[in-house]
């Protein structure tokens, strides 16, 4: 995702921010990106993810750009 690091991808994006720290620290950590849209693409995608391979859906979502989760950057 634009803006975001390593940690923007766990449980820590939720947390961290709740504990006052300075934001360089922050911004190594999590990147960027506000914490509510690295959890909101992660969870649309995950879900899209194991939709499509468990339960046989036919989502678009992890194919192509969305305008709906813009951070979602794809690579070729």
């Amino acid at each position: 995702m634009r803006g975001s690091e390593h940690a923007s991808f766990t449980d820590v994006e939720a947390l961290l921010p709740q504990l006052g720290l300075p934001t360089s620290v922050l911004t190594g950590a999590l990147g960027t990106i506000a914490p509510a849209t690295a959890i909101r693409t992660t969870a649309a995608y995950v879900a899209a993810y194991f939709d499509h391979w468990l339960r046989g859906r036919d989502g678009r979502l992890p194919e192509r750009p969305s305008p709906i989760y813009p951070a979602r950057e794809f690579v070729s």
